[in-house]
Order: structure tokens, then sequence, then C-alpha cells
């Protein structure tokens, strides 16, 4: 369970890589999800996500519902659909809050008549 104040009106995401350890070939797979509890402690389910590749994947899952809150940022891993724990070394990595860049939108003038 990690606290984090996200800053307002800022667009935030979590972001982070997800992967199975080499050398356990006989896993179904895990599941990871990410949960955020807000400020009246509500849990709301950002991320709900099956890998079984023997290899990383980049995830991002967006906080820009929470701006301005202090939240927990909770990281679960469950065992996969088999409902089979046999060799399911998860990893987590890299994990980080990331602060957005705002995205100008641009449009003709002509656009903007219509």
């Amino acid at each position: 369970l990690y606290d984090l104040s996200l800053p307002p009106g800022e667009p935030a995401s979590f972001r982070f890589w997800i992967g199975i350890r080499d050398g356990y070939q006989s896993s179904d797979g895990v599941t990871y999800q990410v949960e955020v509890v807000d400020e009246r402690g509500r849990a709301h389910q950002l991320l709900s996500q099956g890998h079984s590749a023997h290899a990383w994947k980049q995830v991002r899952v967006d906080l820009s519902a929470f701006a301005g809150q202090r939240v927990k940022l909770k990281l679960i891993t469950d065992c996969g659909p088999s409902n089979d724990t046999n060799a399911d070394h998860a990893l987590w990595g890299d994990p980080r809050v990331v602060v957005d860049e705002p995205r100008l939108l641009v449009r003709r003038a002509s656009e903007e008549r219509s």
C-alpha cells in the first residue's frame, strides 16, 4: 500500500512493467491488479490483467480521476485462470507515478465556425 498525493489539475498515471520469472514453464499465468483507495476509503479497481508470457510487458494506468486527492495505491498479485499458484513467480518492474504532459488541441479556424 502506497500513500500518494496527486497534483490538482494535472493528469497522472501509474506506469510499470509486469513479468514472470524465467525458468518456470509450468505457470498458468498471474493476475495483476491495481486498486486506488480514495479519500473516503472506497476502493476502485483500475486494472485486472492476466499475464503468462515469460517476457516483460509495459502497463499504464490512468490516475487522472483522482487528481488533487490523497489516495492509497494498492498492488495485488493473484494466481492465474486455473487457480494454480505453481511457479507463479510474478514480478513488478520500475513502478512510478508520472505527471503526464498536457496535450494541446489545435483546430483550424474554419473548424471552429461549424
